[in-house]
């Protein structure tokens, strides 16, 4: 058995004493080096360099060395089905001729932290399985990705940008995995998806393409899941394929495109899909669009359109949908007391089930004292709550309070019956002194004097008078920060896959990015622009009837 050894590519200056090319020198290296070895390169620039992959190699730099290719008309690596187990790394690869990297029936194949470029496709992956393609910058190509008759292909970590066609073209593909991937400003579709079955779109930024995600043909077992889909020209997800089967879009924020989501005109629909607990909002046209379609009505899930009304929607009228719903109510203790100062705003469907499935978005709320907005709060909306803790206010009227998320905003409401989880309130502490509480994680039971200071841990109790939890208990399902609640309130955010959006939630029904800063410097903002609509109405009006006469 040979061993395992580093092969070194030195600067490409070291080859020029033969009379061979340097893309001949390098390639008897390559051809030269047994399977397993590690190649190494070591200079800084190598022009016109075409190497055909045929063992089992770990090529890597580890000074982003620069391989340009102005001359060839051929791909930078060639990998075929000898290469199987290669690993190419730390390359800033430029091919103004061709493909910069071109895979053909290999199986099991690395391509890491490279910076590649090209007249063509960045990576073109052909009839291949088992691939892993993470931590590049696919930039600058006719299109970054392309992913044709391939298996088990894993996308994961790599920015996708500025291609001149699409970020990721995937077809006749089965089991392909595109994962946190930032895909944007692609002249066409950030992913085209056609003719692929079992794909997963997960926690992906799509931004500023033509299109966010097209599919045709078949779509079977798509699952478009946790991504943030924004400011697309055209299309956030279009939906075109006549094969939908278990087509899975979900907790994906979709918002600023022209068209939210749309189904078109090759459009099959099936009941067995799931499009739910999305926040598709503020797109141009619709948020979803059913009247480019073949059907009269096609029904989906429950999904925030950043209203409680349907007339405020943006939702097409050929489609069957719940709205998530927006409330902000009172918190109460265990007990059932109001607790002044601390308000819940909770998104909610169904039988007033909280919507913990839409992804995190930040919200508002402010205490409106005629027309003048006082102590404003953001609060983070972690798995359908947010807590607003106006505790060193509570001699302001709650029932000024109003609370903005997206588009819509809602008054105080009192009488709301939201079903929160059991989990939510802690066990507060009881009796005198050092009154535990029962259940829950570390509750700590808030009260004074005669009502205990209870610990909260384990299973001891205390007796007499019952300690009244003054908020310090609150347990919102561990998706609270600390910076969110009373002081001594204990909070834990868990470990979660969601791909977090930190816009933050619009201030009245606008869309202009500005106008809450005006509202900060000018309180009777709102006063104004009312004067003003009913003057221009007034003149309109006798002018009218002016010419009436």
């Amino acid at each position: 058995m040979s061993s395992v050894i580093a092969v070194d590519v030195q600067d490409s200056s070291y080859y020029n004493i033969s009379n061979e090319s340097l893309n001949q020198q390098i390639q008897k290296i390559i051809d030269s080096s047994n399977s397993g070895d590690t190649v190494k390169f070591l200079g800084k620039n190598y022009e016109n360099i075409t190497l055909i992959i045929n063992k089992n190699l770990n090529i890597l730099s580890s000074s982003n060395t620069k391989i340009l290719n102005n001359g060839l008309t051929k791909p930078i690596f060639q990998l075929n089905s000898k290469s199987s187990g290669t690993v190419i790394s730390g390359f800033n690869l430029i091919n103004n001729k061709d493909n910069a990297i071109y895979i053909n029936g290999v199986k099991n194949l690395t391509i890491k932290n490279n910076n590649i470029a090209s007249k063509n496709l960045a990576i073109y992956i052909y009839n291949s399985s088992n691939i892993q393609i993470s931590n590049n910058d696919l930039v600058n190509s006719n299109i970054g990705l392309g992913i044709l008759n391939s298996n088990s292909i894993n996308i994961k970590n790599n920015n996708i940008k500025q291609n001149k066609n699409h970020g990721i073209y995937l077809k006749d593909s089965i089991n392909t995995i595109i994962n946190h991937n930032i895909i944007e400003n692609n002249i066409q579709t950030g992913i085209e998806h056609e003719n692929s079955i079992s794909t997963q779109i997960i926690n992906n930024t799509i931004n500023k393409n033509e299109n966010g995600i097209i599919t045709t043909k078949s779509a079977k077992n798509l699952i478009i899941l946790y991504n943030t889909i924004s400011s697309n020209n055209d299309y956030g997800i279009k939906l075109d394929s006549n094969e939908n089967t278990n087509l899975k879009i979900k907790t994906n924020t979709i918002l600023r495109n022209y068209k939210g989501i749309s189904f078109t005109y090759h459009y099959v629909d099936t009941n067995k899909k799931d499009i739910s607990f999305n926040r598709v909002v503020y797109n141009t046209d619709f948020n979803i669009l059913v009247r480019e379609s073949n059907y009269n009505r096609i029904s989906v899930g429950a999904n925030w359109f950043g209203a409680n009304e349907q007339s405020k929607s943006g939702v097409c009228p050929k489609l069957n949908g719940e709205l998530i719903q927006y409330n902000l109510i009172p918190y109460k203790n265990q007990y059932g007391n109001i607790v002044p100062g601390l308000f819940i705003g909770v998104f909610t469907y169904g039988n007033n089930q909280i919507a913990s499935n839409l992804p995190d978005m930040t919200v508002a709320a402010v205490f409106d004292n005629h027309g003048s907005y006082l102590n404003q709060q953001y609060a983070n909306m972690v798995d359908g709550i947010a807590i607003f803790n106006f505790t060193d206010n509570t001699n302001l009227d709650q029932y000024n309070l109003k609370s903005y998320a997206d588009v819509e905003f809602l008054e105080l409401n009192k009488n709301a019956n939201i079903k929160l989880p059991n989990d939510f309130y802690g066990n507060g502490g009881s009796g005198n002194g050092n009154g535990g509480s029962g259940n829950g994680e570390n509750g700590n039971g808030g009260g004074d004097g005669n009502t205990g200071n209870g610990d909260g841990s384990s299973d001891n109790s205390g007796d007499n008078n019952p300690g009244e939890n003054l908020g310090n208990d609150l347990k919102p399902k561990n998706q609270l920060s600390s910076s969110s609640l009373p002081s001594g309130t204990s909070s834990s955010k868990g470990n979660t896959e969601k791909q977090k959006d930190s816009s933050q939630g619009k201030i009245l029904n606008v869309l202009d990015d500005d106008f809450e800063s005006i509202i900060k410097d000018n309180p009777y903002f709102l006063a104004i622009v009312s004067i003003v609509l009913i003057g221009v109405l007034a003149i309109g009006f006798l002018y009218k009837r002016k010419r009436e006469e």
